[in-house]
């Protein structure tokens, strides 16, 4: 009889940092967003990096 369980080779989603925490994104809020922006070159860092979602990368 086959027994019922998850693929083990299936990776877990990701979720998205701040609509996991409920965080509200806001120009005036430098120390959030200075977690993702590089110190050296000013920068914002990618998606792949920061881990957002598409809404709150843009």
């Amino acid at each position: 009889m086959p027994v019922d369980m998850t693929d083990p080779l299936q990776k877990p989603s990701r979720t998205c940092l701040l609509c996991q925490h409920n965080e509200k994104l806001d120009y005036k809020n430098t120390q959030l967003l200075s977690q993702f922006i590089s110190p050296y070159t000013g920068r914002m860092y990618g998606r792949h990096v920061t881990g957002l979602c598409l809404h709150m990368q843009r």
